[in-house]
């Protein structure tokens, strides 16, 4: 799962794409790679389990800026994180791409409709996740000012 964001100068976060699939560990890269060239900025990673092999193997290619986001609890819990995406979507800082509307591609749709059935006693699905990690980078990189566009990969 990668979701990419710009995030403007008043904070607002404009979603622009969201990939998913059931890719190979070198798809996965190969995948980052061309995100990063598309949109350029930092990629938060998901590092535990699995996932850690993807900070890994990014950061010996040295070209991505990578930030290792290990859930864990509180600030750094997903029920914490989904709850700060939502109260961002519920004051209007969220761009979602819509036509008159409406979500414009199925990708959009289908993180809409996990949003508003999100459960914090259930799986956090991945799209959600992804939207929580690149939030989590976004509030990062608009607290040290460094970063423009946020990539990130989950799952």
């Amino acid at each position: 799962m990668i979701v990419s964001l710009l995030v403007h100068a008043n904070k607002s976060r404009q979603l622009l794409s969201i990939q998913s699939g059931r890719w190979s560990g070198p798809e996965v890269v190969q995948r980052i790679l061309a995100t990063h060239r598309a949109f350029s900025g930092t990629f938060i990673v998901e590092s535990v389990a699995a996932q850690a092999y993807i900070s890994h193997f990014l950061r010996e290619l040295g070209s991505i800026p990578v930030v290792d986001f290990k859930t864990g609890r509180k600030q750094m819990s997903l029920e914490w994180q989904v709850e700060s995406l939502a109260a961002e979507m519920e004051r209007g800082q969220w761009i979602i791409p819509s036509d008159a509307g409406k979500p414009n591609n199925a990708e959009v749709t289908t993180l809409l409709r996990d949003l508003l059935y999100y459960s914090p006693s259930a799986h956090t699905p991945d799209r959600v996740a992804a939207a929580c990690f690149a939030r989590w980078g976004a509030e990062r990189g608009a607290q040290r000012a460094e970063f423009g566009r946020i990539g990130m990969f989950t799952r």
